[in-house]
């Protein structure tokens, strides 16, 4: 059968995959991006399954007369849904309309998204999920960095990076693919002695992977329990500690399915 060459539909990363028809729903393979370079994290190897849930929508469904939902074609749910929007700019204007988006689309369909909201409806309303996990964060990098939240250059070119400094972001566990970008950064040696360096209150796999940690960080992370309640936590007086050799290894490039395992 053939595949169709799609994208993950969860973060924003955008992981590129492949699904082909199976008996058994729909097979997911990896493609080679250069996001994930060939790639999964575990919510991209079982996407496929939400095709199968019991609960999923497989054709519109329009109120009846009583209030209930029943089945119509696209034809008639479009057409509905097409004169709703018209009666409520007629009446209201055009800015009573409103589109939400969500962080899962891919850059082509947000932008085809912001099309339709700003020429074929004429709203100006237009927001998206992201809005207040993002809205703290945009505000802090334009004021201490002159940047807008989100990357403003390839995931690749943080290999090159002299430094990367990760603040309260735990990318090894929400992001396993991202992590073999700072490869680079956390290779020893080298002519720029390159460093990468993760902030946070949690003693996360993302830290485990860093080479480096300030002492500014370790004495805020030493007020939390490191992995938990059930481990003890540092005193602020520790002395400043080091990452060395990551102990951490990433299987998931080489095996379906897998998440980052702690090594010997």
């Amino acid at each position: 059968m053939t595949a169709t060459a799609t994208h993950c539909p969860y973060c924003a990363l955008q992981c590129a995959q492949a699904l082909t028809p199976a008996p058994a729903g729909v097979s997911v393979a990896a493609r080679d991006f250069p996001t994930n370079r060939g790639g999964l994290c575990q919510k991209g190897w079982t996407s496929g399954s939400v095709l199968q849930a019991q609960d999923r929508l497989t054709a519109p469904l329009l109120r009846d007369a009583r209030g209930d939902l029943q089945p119509v074609s696209w034809e008639d749910a479009l057409d509905h849904v097409a004169g709703r929007l018209a009666r409520i700019r007629g009446e209201h204007g055009a800015d009573a309309v409103a589109v939400f988006g969500g962080g899962g689309l891919t850059n082509e369909k947000a932008y085809q998204l912001g099309k339709f909201a700003r020429i074929a409806l004429g709203t100006a309303n237009i927001d998206y999920n992201g809005r207040f996990c993002m809205s703290s964060a945009a505000a802090a990098a334009n004021r201490s960095l002159g940047v807008d939240r989100g990357l403003p250059f390839p995931l690749g070119d943080l290999g090159t990076a002299d430094a990367v400094l990760l603040l309260g972001s735990n990318v090894a566990e929400t992001m396993p693919p991202f992590v073999q970008h700072l490869a680079g950064a956390r290779a020893p040696g080298g002519p720029r002695s390159p460093c990468s360096t993760s902030c946070s209150p949690r003693d996360s796999r993302t830290r485990a992977t860093s080479r480096s940690a300030p002492r500014a960080w370790t004495l805020c992370a030493a007020r939390w329990p490191r992995g938990g309640p059930s481990e003890p936590s540092a005193s602020a007086e520790s002395p400043p500690r080091r990452c060395g050799t990551p102990p951490v290894s990433w299987p998931w490039r080489a095996r379906r399915g897998a998440v980052p395992v702690r090594s010997s």
